[in-house]
């Protein structure tokens, strides 16, 4: 019996991320696909358009709708130049828009209609709602270097530079008619900077029916001026490092393509919809749980279409293009981490899908974001199990990745039995500490309240450390994921 339950223990490793191609993107050719995926793109939203009305349907014409913006306008003119604006840098959310140093911080702009149209509110105006300047802010990815048509609507003033050029000025006043101005401009291969400034004589009070919403948009069409582009991506933040970017990269432990007990094999299913309406680049990255080199094991580029769906059965062997690898984590950018983190946008499951006694089975890893966890101190995790029918594990899950040695003081604390345990414990990147009552002495114990206060100082880079638990049966290997307690009760440990 003993040796069967260690077959299961070791079937039961609490995995961490991977990443893939979808159908259809560039796959190299020297990297075999082992698992082209599924791709489902439901028509439903296309199909819905005339019945809601719309008068242009924002998902078959590909309007740029995600931008970074600073929250509030500033008073100015058309002429003033508040932030440097033919020599803007890209810029990553929660950074000086353009990358000038004393500018106001831009942030991802949720204001968009679905029909493309980009708004801006009396929220937005100074005080006195008199001679309103906001400045938009994005890139967007081409294939190729290719002519095409800038189709740009705008209220009252608006101009546009794209690449540093200014390819359009339009001075108040002027109503919203979508594509308005249709502009000659070229773009180049890979991502294009682009730079909207808008300008409004008078933006409120609320109750205004005149002032208190003013709107804009643009996207591209081919050089007739008709045809949409529709081979053109935006993200949010692609093009930004993990550890630059707020909104835009997310994290989640337990993905794996391993070998379990009985014949059976754990392996990671990942299923990326993109919930625009617009085309989405995206990149995911896999690191197994040995790296500590910080470089990923794997990366991919994807592009979807709105509303596509990419399904990988084995996410971890079709990145890395190896069979029984491991596990680790994976890393995703492009979506914004709400849509992913609470709004199901990603999901990855891992499950034992072989024949291993008690059938299949498996769990959903939770995606994490750049300041899920915490940069130092302390965490509890509560409710830990011990015993003949349960076994946990630790996993220490740095977000963003990074390969930086983490030095931890592991307490464990019963309060049924009142034993307690101390144990320093010494890993870079991310690790997983099998087993934690067995590996602190206290494997006898038996118990379904254990506490675990974990102290650590502050990685070299800074990074925050999410700690989860993985509460293993000893029957199936099923497990049960325990997040970090955002306050923690007293223990004996503090």
């Amino acid at each position: 019996m003993k040796d069967q339950l260690n077959r299961l223990a070791l079937a039961a490793v609490l995995l961490t991320v991977s990443i893939c191609n979808p159908a259809g993107a560039e796959v190299p050719t020297d990297r075999p696909t082992i698992d082209e995926g599924r791709i489902i793109r439901p028509a439903a939203e296309t199909e819905m358009a005339p019945a809601l009305g719309k008068s242009y349907d924002s998902s078959a014409l590909n309007f740029v709708t995600r931008w970074l913006s600073p929250f509030n306008g500033v008073n100015g003119t058309l002429d003033d130049d508040l932030i440097g604006e033919a020599s803007v840098a890209p810029s990553c959310a929660g950074a000086p828009i353009g990358g000038i140093a004393g500018t106001p911080s831009a942030y991802t702009s949720g204001s968009a209609y679905s029909d493309g149209r980009m708004y801006v509110n009396h929220y937005d105006a100074p005080a006195d709602n008199m001679n309103v300047v906001q400045h938009f802010l994005t890139q967007v990815e081409s294939a190729t270097a290719r002519n095409v048509t800038m189709l740009v609507g705008a209220d009252d003033g608006i101009r546009v530079w794209l690449n540093g050029d200014e390819v359009l000025r339009q001075d108040p006043p002027a109503a919203f008619t979508e594509g308005a101005h249709q502009v000659p401009v070229t773009l180049r291969q890979g991502w294009n900077l682009i730079l909207v400034k808008v300008y409004f004589p008078q933006l409120g009070p609320r109750d205004d029916p005149d002032h208190e919403y003013k709107f804009w948009s643009l996207r591209f069409a081919e050089t007739d001026g008709v045809t949409p582009v529709l081979d053109v991506y935006q993200s949010v933040d692609g093009w930004c490092a993990p550890a630059e970017s707020i909104y835009g990269w997310t994290w989640a432990p337990g993905a794996a393509d391993a070998s379990g007990a009985f014949g059976s094999q754990w392996q990671s299913e990942l299923r990326i919809t993109n919930p625009y309406y617009h085309n989405l680049f995206a990149t995911l990255r896999y690191f197994a749980n040995s790296n500590t080199s910080g470089v990923p094991d794997g990366e991919r580029e994807i592009r979807l279409e709105p509303f596509e769906t990419v399904i990988y059965d084995n996410i971890v062997r079709e990145l890395t293009g190896q069979t029984n690898s491991g596990s680790g984590m994976i890393a995703l950018s492009g979506l914004h981490y709400y849509d992913v983190s609470f709004y199901d946008a990603a999901r990855l499951i891992t499950s034992n899908v072989g024949s291993a006694d008690g059938g299949s089975f498996g769990t959903q890893m939770p995606f994490n974001y750049r300041y899920a966890g915490r940069s130092c101190c302390a965490q509890q995790i509560y409710g830990l199990k011990n015993g003949p029918d349960n076994r946990t594990n630790l996993l220490v899950i740095p977000t963003p990745f990074v390969a930086d040695e983490a030095v931890l003081t592991v307490n464990l604390w019963d309060p049924e039995s009142g034993r307690t345990a101390t144990e320093q414990i010494t890993g870079r990147g991310a690790f997983q500490i099998n087993n934690i009552f067995n590996r602190l002495g206290m494997g006898g114990v038996e118990t379904s309240t254990a506490v675990a206060h974990i102290q650590y100082s502050s990685t070299a880079s800074g990074a925050n450390l999410r700690m989860m638990a993985s509460i293993n049966d000893n029957v199936t290997s099923d497990p049960t994921l325990v997040g970090q307690a955002p306050y923690g009760i007293p223990t004996p440990f503090q």
